[in-house]
């Protein structure tokens, strides 16, 4: 069986090279992405933009009690854009693999 699990709102990365450190407004971060996932106030003129996405898909199959994962793959992508004065001063973007190979469900029986 698998499951697929997807968090947030898919971003396209490929548009993070039009992001200009002391040239790109708020304004043109939302023409971009839309609207940040969250907002984070660094100061009292600064403000932190975090985008971020997540998909794995979980292949399993049933165990004598309870289901094995086999494997999950997928990936996360953060995109972390820091505002000062409503214009880019600093950003970061990561994309990080998953892969994993046998687990367990996470379950604990208790006596």
């Amino acid at each position: 069986m698998t499951n697929r699990v997807k968090t947030g709102r898919d971003f396209d990365e490929t548009k993070v090279s039009q992001i200009k450190k002391g040239v790109t407004a708020a304004d043109g971060i939302v023409t971009l992405y839309g609207e940040p996932d969250t907002k984070e106030i660094v100061s009292a003129n600064q403000v932190m933009w975090h985008y971020t996405y997540l998909t794995e898909e979980h292949k399993t199959h049933s165990g004598m009690f309870l289901p094995v994962v086999e494997r999950t793959t997928g990936y996360r992508k953060n995109l972390d854009i820091l505002l000062q004065d409503d214009i880019v001063i600093n950003f970061t973007y990561v994309k990080v693999p998953i892969q994993s190979e046998k687990e367990s469900s996470g379950a604990v029986w208790g006596n």
